[in-house]
C-alpha cells in the first residue's frame, strides 16, 4: 500500500445538517418488540426489515441508517484529526480494560499513556498501573535557559513539561548573575523549589556562576533541584573541604593573603588526603580531575567536526543512535505495520579533544511493493571512537491477517563511558501504526 492511496478525510460527519426527523442516535439495546422495524447496536437491523412488507416485514427506517453512518464517521473525523482520547472508566469495563499499546490522553497537557498490558482497566492519571507516559512530560533530558536574577532561576526548556517527575534532568543555562546565596527554581512555570547541593544543603555564593551551565536533577521525595555541577571555589588561606560526592581536600595554609587575583603556577606541589592516604599531585593533574560548572554546551544535528571549548578541560557527550522506520501495510485490509525500534546512546566523559562527528540517518520505509515492508535500520551516529550508538532496527509488514510486528532488534552504545539500549517498537493496533521505540 501506498501512501498516494490515502483516501479522502471526512472534513463533516455523515448528515451534519439533516434535521432531527431525519436523523437519530442508534440505541445500545434491542428495539425488538420496542419500535418495531428500528435498529440498535446490538441487533443491526432487526429480522423485521428483512421480510416482505406483505409477510409482516417493516422496512428499514432512513433514519436509522443515516444514525449509524454518522456514529461511524464521527469517529472517522476524529482519527483522521488525530485525536487521542482520555480514559473511560466506563468505556473500560464495558470492552473489559484497553489492550496493549492503546494509547490515551493524558488529563495533563504533553501527557500521552501507552498501555503495557491487555485487559488493562486502571486509570492512567491515578494509579498508573501498566502504563507508561510517552509524552513531551517524560522526555529524560530537557533543556533551556534562564531569565531570571541571582538566586532565582526561571527557564523554559524543550520539549517542555506538563509536570515534575521524579529524576528529570534540566540543563539550563544560568543569566548572567553568580547566585550570591540560596537559590530556587521554577521550570516552565511549573511551581517553584529550592535548588540544592547533592546533600540536600543550600548553595552558597558562586556555586552557580553567571551564564554557566548547570545540571539540575528533580528530587520527588524532597520536592527540590539538585544541582549536580556546582563550582568549587577556594577562599584565600582557607582551603578546599570535600563534601559528600567531592572526595578530594585540598589544604593551602603557606600563601599570605592576596590583595589582588590569586595565581598559583601549575606545577605547585600539593598534598591531597583521599581515603585516608596523603598523595602529592600538582595543580595541573588536579585540574583534569576537580570537578567544575559546565562552560558551554552543544547540540549538533549534522555530521562535522568537534573543536573543543577554550579553556575546556573535560567533556560530556550523549550520542543518539537514529530510530528504525516503520513496517509497511502490504494489504489492503487494514492490518497496519509496526513501530522501529529506538537507536542506542553512548555517554562519555573524559578530557577534551577534536573529533569528527557523524551524525546517523533514520531509517527509511521500505518502498517495494510485495509482502515483506520491513522499515529500513536508523544510522549509527559517533563521536570519533569514543562514544557510538548504533541505529534502532524497522518495524515489521502487517500481514494477510495480522498487526506487523514492533522493531525488537533495538540499538545499542558500542563505545562509550555509560552504555544504554533503546527501546524497541510496538505493534501496529487498530487503524494506527505502531509505536516507535523510546530512547535514553
Amino acid at each position: 500500500m501506498k501512501l498516494s492511496a490515502l483516501p479522502a478525510k471526512f472534513p463533516v460527519a455523515w448528515g451534519a445538517s439533516a434535521s432531527p426527523s431525519y436523523i437519530r442516535s442508534i440505541p445500545l439495546g434491542s428495539q425488538i418488540g420496542i419500535v418495531n422495524g428500528a435498529a440498535s447496536l446490538t441487533d443491526g437491523f432487526p429480522p423485521l426489515n428483512f421480510l416482505p412488507v406483505g409477510s409482516g416485514g417493516v422496512p428499514p427506517f432512513g433514519q436509522d441508517m443515516n444514525g449509524i453512518l454518522q456514529q461511524i464517521t464521527q469517529w472517522s473525523q476524529w482519527q483522521n484529526a488525530g485525536g487521542l482520547v482520555p480514559y473511560d472508566p466506563a468505556f473500560s469495563a464495558a470492552i473489559g480494560g484497553y489492550p496493549k499499546s492503546a494509547l490515551l490522553a493524558g488529563a495533563a497537557t504533553g501527557v500521552v499513556w501507552l498501555s503495557t498490558a491487555d485487559d488493562n482497566t486502571s486509570d492512567p492519571d491515578t494509579s498508573g498501573a501498566n502504563w507508561v507516559n510517552i509524552g513531551a512530560a517524560s522526555a529524560p533530558i530537557m533543556v533551556g535557559t534562564d531569565a531570571g536574577s541571582a538566586n532565582v532561576c526561571t527557564a523554559t526548556v524543550l520539549p517542555g513539561p506538563s509536570a515534575y517527575v521524579d529524576g528529570q534532568i534540566f540543563v539550563v543555562q544560568k543569566a548572567a548573575f553568580d547566585n550570591n546565596g540560596a537559590m530556587t527554581g521554577n521550570i516552565d512555570g511549573l511551581g517553584t523549589h529550592p535548588i540544592v547541593n547533592m546533600d540536600g544543603t543550600a548553595l552558597t555564593a558562586k556555586q552557580w556562576p553567571g551564564s554557566a551551565t548547570g545540571i539540575l536533577e528533580f528530587n520527588n521525595a524532597t520536592t527540590s533541584f539538585r544541582l549536580l555541577n556546582p563550582a568549587v571555589t577556594v577562599a584565600a588561606n582557607a582551603g578546599l573541604a570535600a563534601t559528600d560526592q567531592q572526595v578530594l581536600s585540598l589544604s593551602i595554609t603557606s600563601l599570605p593573603a592576596p590583595t589582588g587575583a590569586l595565581s598559583l603556577n601549575d606545577s605547585l606541589p600539593l598534598h591531597v588526603v583521599s581515603d585516608g592516604a596523603d598523595r602529592e599531585v600538582t595543580l595541573a593533574a588536579l585540574a583534569t580531575i576537580l570537578p567544575g560548572a559546565m562552560k558551554a554546551m552543544r547540540v549538533m544535528t549534522a555530521s562535522g567536526t568537534y573543536t573543543p571549548t577554550v579553556g575546556a578541560k573535560s567533556m560530556l557527550v550523549f550520542a543518539t543512535g537514529a530510530g528504525g522506520a516503520g513496517g509497511g501495510n502490504a494489504t489492503t485490509n487494514g492490518f497496519t505495520g509496526g513501530g522501529g525500534s529506538a537507536g542506542g546512546t553512548a555517554v562519555y566523559f573524559g578530557p577534551v579533544s577534536q573529533q569528527t562527528v557523524t551524525i546517523g540517518a533514520g531509517g527509511v520505509p521500505n518502498p517495494s511493493s510485495g509482502s515483506d515492508l520491513i522499515g529500513g535500520s536508523g544510522g549509527t551516529t559517533s563521536f570519533g571512537a569514543l562514544a557510538v550508538a548504533t541505529g534502532g532496527i524497522g518495524g515489521s509488514s502487517s500481514g494477510t491477517n495480522s498487526f506487523g510486528a514492533g522493531g525488537q532488534g533495538v540499538g545499542t552504545g558500542t563505545a562509550g563511558t555509560l552504555l544504554v539500549p533503546g527501546g524497541g517498537g510496538s505493534p501496529g493496533s487498530g487503524h494506527e501504526g505502531g509505536c516507535g521505540g523510546t530512547s535514553f
